[in-house]
């Protein structure tokens, strides 16, 4: 169900807006049909600035609502209306809308900085596969390497980057959103020559860079209560992010990865929210 807060701003009604209307044929039942509506009703009209993903998912939409009829005949006229408006509008304002396409992303950001938490939100998670590298390693890597990583020791570039090799195999790495990889310039180069292969659209490429200040890193470390997380082991471990993170950021943006800078000292929502306007204001109405 839509709530104000989430609707908060216009940029929030269209998300809130696109959000819903992406799952309404797997969440929404009659009841909450009219608050949807009028959630979806502000959004448009404080932002009149309809999306590709909007009128493909209205489409989809007046789909569904064929197939359910025992939604109310409100909301059917309200979604055929809708339907049109938004259409009439895209082709008479804008022309014809391409589908958006979706380009590699890597996460940054120090420990403590949100990226993680970043990485992990659910709008983002509608389209992108968030793969972060840890998680792959504990599921894709042999009994041996799990053993090793158990007790303590790091994987070397090689080994990570025949496990990352799979995993493009796997997927499409244009709908990747890579949380922890590349972390050495080896990886980096590596990952940069895949592009010139073309096993991902280069062009595409996004360095999303979550950046927070020091203290606000070092406090929400602490506040973890962590054994491990004294003093001493916070400034040590920043201190090694730095260094392996500036030269793997400069080389990504050498090699054509467009940056994007993430205000991480704010909310988590907040940053969520931003990240959302950053990269679909960049990619999704790009031809």
């Amino acid at each position: 169900m839509i709530t104000t807060e989430a609707t908060a701003s216009p940029a929030g009604l269209l998300r809130a807006y696109e959000t819903a209307i992406i799952n309404a044929g797997g969440t929404l039942v009659t009841g909450e049909a009219p608050s949807l509506m009028a959630a979806a009703s502000a959004a448009f009209e404080a932002s009149r600035q309809p999306s590709p993903w909007l009128t493909r998912c209205l489409g989809e939409l007046a789909s569904w609502v064929d197939y359910h009829q025992a939604v109310d005949e409100q909301w059917i006229d309200w979604a055929q209306r809708e339907q049109k408006e938004i259409v009439s509008w895209s082709q008479a304002e804008r022309g014809a809308i391409p589908e958006p396409r979706r380009g590699l992303i890597v996460v940054k950001g120090a420990p403590g900085s949100g990226k993680g938490t970043l990485a992990e939100d659910e709008t983002l998670a509608g389209f992108w596969l968030h793969a972060s590298t840890g998680a792959i390693l504990r599921e894709r890597g042999s009994d041996e390497q799990k053993a090793r990583m158990k007790a303590g020791e790091l994987l070397s570039d090689d080994e990570i980057i025949g496990i990352m090799d799979e995993l493009l195999d796997s997927i499409d790495p244009n709908l990747l959103l890579s949380d922890g990889f590349p972390r050495t310039l080896k990886q980096a180069e590596w990952l940069v020559e895949q592009g010139k292969q073309g096993r991902f659209d280069p062009s595409r490429a996004v360095l999303l860079h979550v950046r927070a200040e020091k203290e606000a890193c070092a406090s929400r470390l602490r506040g973890r209560g962590r054994d491990d997380d004294n003093e001493a082991a916070i400034a040590r471990r920043l201190a090694e992010d730095h260094e392996l993170s500036e030269p793997v950021m400069a080389y990504l943006q050498a090699n054509g990865f467009t940056l994007i800078e993430i205000d991480g000292n704010q909310a988590a929502e907040a940053a969520a929210q931003e990240t959302f306007d950053r990269l679909f204001g960049s990619l999704s109405l790009a031809v």
